[in-house]
């Protein structure tokens, strides 16, 4: 193996590194996209849930202190 061999399979393989890193990249950053939308939606119907008094862990602690 010569060294313009050796360093043609690194071009190589780092060339196809970068290619795959950069798909991976744009999935990734789909689904953190995702992610953030299902967090931030979950976390506005509980504040909501909570300001209405429709939490029901909140009424269960309330029907466990009164027994």
């Amino acid at each position: 193996m010569d060294i313009q061999q050796l360093k043609l399979y690194i071009i190589n393989a780092s060339t196809l590194g970068v290619t795959t890193f950069t798909r991976i990249e744009m999935g990734l950053k789909i689904i953190l996209l995702s992610v953030t939308i299902g967090y931030t939606l979950s976390k506005w119907i509980n504040f909501k849930n909570k300001k209405d008094g429709k939490d029901k862990s909140s009424m269960q602690d309330c029907s466990k202190k009164e027994i």
